[in-house]
């Protein structure tokens, strides 16, 4: 479809998305060797720790980053006292979180059923702060077309804190509040790198007004109270399973939970590729090429994510005992029922909504998705362990992507049929059984060993892929660009091609 990529903006987001999957792909490996690494009670207390860490991040964020742009771009202020003011209220929020962090210390202990935490989480308290303030600098790096920079140096830090864990895990002994220590510190480090490019900014010469300061936050508190509320259901589920089940429970619950790099990125990635379209689109109330663009982008994104979660479903338990080892095998069945929310993640469900100025709308809907999700997440977790914590936010999601896709509907005057193409869908995930069943099967009768079958998936994928090229189901036009400027990209291309 003529359009989704941008030239102007396509080699950015390209290189920031790169960015992002080696970033994740950092963490992704650094997660199982802390799982092999220390036991679970200490693994879960590390997890716990990360858990309130980042639940105060996202609250304290208070929707800047999401409106940082806007303000560059539209405002006539002065660039610098715009950069000075967003700068000052990350400071100041940010250290409303170590505030919170600190009274915290002295009450999760007791909620978590972890003594440890008390010695532990104050350790943890600086890093919402500096997080902060380093995603409003990443962001001017974006602004300044400076993606190459911002992803060398997310790469470098990522890299200094997984070595020097390593180190610390190999030399020394009582490791976890060291290890605590070190991933808090990448945030000041980062900081520092960010800070030493951009010194005109510098947060000791702010130069803004109050009413600046004003007009940002009566803009950003209500996206951000969307985005506290869209992203509260992951912390109302970690809450309970902390509070209801304990440590132990949540470390196996939490290994359950895999962020797989290459999804998470993907439809985040055509998102933004696509949102300059959305805007223009939705501008000139052309709504009948929103829906086209919808349907196109939400077609091919499921054509390329549903083979994967197919396979993660089908192989979970070798994919599982060997990413975490078999300490973690409880764990598959928290991993299966997650993997069904992998299905929803198509597309963004807010940005239409969001480019039409329903922000109300939206915060309405999550409002009831977190109580939704906080009571059956208890009930169940309380009757079925962790088990049922998963099947309540899987349940929820499918629940608020639902009102979200009638809503986006209703606004553009179209059925959900028009936005979503079901055959194209459906075929997607018959191609994939037809392909991956048999392989199960054979691994199954033939008793082949763990890595023999984990060996069979690159192949499996790259037969359901080439069917679905065959098919016209998936069309490498769309990602034309992108295979263009990797490497061997024109290679994939004559192969699935």
């Amino acid at each position: 479809m003529a359009g989704i990529s941008n030239n102007n903006n396509f080699q950015k987001v390209l290189i920031l998305s790169i960015g992002q999957i080696l970033e994740k792909a950092i963490v992704f490996f650094f997660k199982p060797y802390l799982s092999r690494t220390l036991n679970i009670q200490d693994f879960g207390s590390y997890s716990q720790v990360l858990f309130i860490g980042d639940f105060l991040l996202i609250f304290f964020t208070l929707g800047i980053t999401q409106t940082f742009y806007v303000f560059l771009a539209k405002d006539n202020t002065s660039r610098k006292e715009i950069v000075s003011a967003f700068l000052l209220i990350g400071l100041m929020s940010g250290l409303l979180s170590v505030a919170c962090n600190l009274i915290l210390t002295f009450t999760l202990s007791d909620i978590f059923k972890n003594p440890e935490l008390k010695n532990i989480l104050w350790i943890y308290c600086c890093y919402p702060l500096f997080t902060i303030l380093n995603l409003i600098l990443q962001l001017l790096l974006l602004f300044d077309n400076k993606s190459r920079r911002l992803v060398t140096i997310n790469v470098f830090v990522n890299l200094f804190k997984v070595i020097c864990v390593v180190i610390v895990t190999q030399l020394s002994q009582n490791t976890l509040p060291k290890i605590i220590f070190i991933v808090g510190f990448a945030a000041p480090l980062f900081t520092m790198l960010l800070y030493g490019h951009q010194l005109s900014y510098s947060v000791f010469k702010i130069k803004t007004s109050f009413s600046l300061i004003k007009k940002i936050l009566k803009d950003t508190l209500p996206v951000g109270l969307t985005i506290i509320m869209g992203g509260a259901y992951f912390y109302a589920n970690g809450f309970v399973v902390n509070a209801v089940l304990g440590i132990e429970k949540y470390a196996i619950f939490i290994n359950g939970i895999i962020d797989i790099p290459f999804i998470s990125t993907l439809y985040t990635t055509i998102a933004t590729i696509t949102l300059t379209n959305y805007t223009t689109l939705i501008k000139d109330k052309n709504f009948l090429e929103v829906i086209k663009l919808k349907r196109y982008t939400i077609a091919q994104t499921a054509s390329l994510v549903y083979p994967i979660a197919l396979i993660l479903l089908f192989f979970s338990e070798e994919l599982i005992t060997t990413y975490l080892s078999n300490k973690y095998i409880a764990s598959v069945p928290v991993f299966m029922v997650y993997t069904l929310i992998l299905f929803l993640r198509v597309t963004d469900y807010n940005d239409v909504l969001i480019t039409m100025g329903k922000q109300s709308l939206l915060v309405k809907y999550y409002t009831f998705f977190f109580l939704t999700i906080f009571f059956n997440s208890w009930l169940l977790t309380k009757y079925f362990g962790i088990i049922g914590s998963a099947f309540a936010v899987t349940a929820s999601c499918y629940l608020i992507y639902f009102f979200l896709l009638r809503s986006m509907a209703a606004m553009l005057n179209a059925s959900l049929s028009e936005i979503i193409n079901w055959r194209s869908l459906l075929f997607t995930i018959l191609i994939s059984l037809i392909v991956i069943i048999p392989c199960t099967l054979i691994g199954h009768f033939f008793a082949l060993k763990i890595w023999s079958k984990l060996t069979m998936i690159p192949f499996v994928l790259l037969i359901i892929y080439m069917s679905l090229v065959k098919s016209k189901f998936i069309s490498l036009a769309m990602y034309k660009p992108l295979l263009d400027k990797v490497p061997f990209g024109k290679k994939i291309e004559t192969i699935l091609s």
